[in-house]
C-alpha cells in the first residue's frame, strides 16, 4: 500500500503547480503561439512549471510502484503503447 501521506503531499504539490500554470495562462489570455515562441521568459516559466508537475506525477508513480513491490521495467517502451 502506498504511503498515503506522501501521495497526498505530492498530489497537493501537483495541484499547486497546475494552479500556477493556469494563473500564468490567465495573465496572458491573448498570447499567440508566435508570441509564446518569441518570449523566452514565458517559455521558461511554462517549461519549469511543467517540469515540476511531471516530476510530481513521476514521484507518485514511483511511490505506487514501490509500495506494490513491482519490478522496475527493463525497457519502458515494452510497457507503453501510443
Amino acid at each position: 500500500m502506498p504511503n498515503k501521506a506522501i501521495v497526498l503531499k505530492l498530489i497537493k504539490q501537483l495541484q499547486l503547480y497546475l494552479h500556477h500554470l493556469a494563473k500564468l495562462r490567465e495573465k496572458n489570455p491573448q498570447l499567440s503561439k508566435h508570441q509564446f515562441i518569441e518570449d523566452i521568459e514565458i517559455q521558461w516559466q511554462v517549461e519549469r512549471g511543467l517540469q515540476l508537475a511531471i516530476d510530481c506525477a513521476i514521484d507518485i508513480g514511483k511511490e505506487v510502484i514501490a509500495a506494490g513491490g513491482w519490478q522496475k521495467p527493463i525497457h519502458i517502451k515494452k510497457y507503453l503503447s501510443f
